[in-house]
């Protein structure tokens, strides 16, 4: 074999090599594309939309049971005509929007959210959500999603970090006109599925 043969293998093999890892990062590439993908599209399909699971902070290995309030100012500027909330919580919830109690339930296993309609409950201004939480554990989760349109407009609430934690009753709580100076920042698990948390569903009812 001459000098000419023997030094042009090791530069194909480099090559061949360079062109294998190339397809392979390629594949990898598109791969994490096609998830991603799937991901946004999945966000975007939840009955949810982007809302998140989040629960007040626990301290670390204590299993107590605890009840607390999650609360959500938001404005409309339009008066609700419509409005929809979808709800789930982990172990049990009660839900209260401008003082008066929409409905509650207990987590059942499989993810199923209630819903309900509560266009006469919203008014122009200022709103109030507030989510009663409980667990029999310590923690837990909320995921909840609340859409109110009318008169062309829209407007969505979701469970995030922009809610605020009380741990007691305090007085003005439940009405919108008291503003919130205190409350503690939740914490966010993140979009479901999460844990034990399956993709939800709504509710037959």
């Amino acid at each position: 074999m001459s000098e000419t043969s023997t030094s042009r293998t090791p530069r194909k093999r480099q090559k061949g090599w360079l062109w294998l890892g190339s397809l392979v990062f390629l594949l990898v590439a598109l791969a994490g594309a096609e998830r991603a993908l799937r991901w946004a599209v999945s966000r975007t399909s939840l009955p949810t939309g982007s809302a998140q699971w989040i629960w007040a902070a626990v301290e670390e290995g204590r299993a107590e049971p605890q009840t607390f309030y999650l609360v959500r100012d938001f404005h409309l500027d339009f008066r609700g005509r419509k409005g929809r909330l979808r709800c789930l919580a982990d172990e049990e919830y009660v839900a209260i929007l401008n003082g008066v109690q929409i409905g509650g339930g207990r987590f059942d296993g499989e993810g199923s959210l209630d819903e309900y309609s509560v266009g006469r409950f919203l008014k122009r201004g200022k709103n109030r959500l507030v989510v009663e939480a409980r667990s029999s554990r310590g923690n837990g989760g909320l995921l909840l999603s609340l859409e109110a349109w009318g008169g062309g407009k829209s407007r969505t609430v979701v469970s995030d970090d922009t809610w605020r934690v009380f741990r007691h009753q305090e007085r003005g709580l439940g009405r919108a006109r008291e503003d919130l100076t205190e409350g503690e920042a939740p914490i966010v698990w993140g979009p479901p599925p999460m844990g034990r948390w399956p993709v939800p569903t709504v509710a037959q009812r």
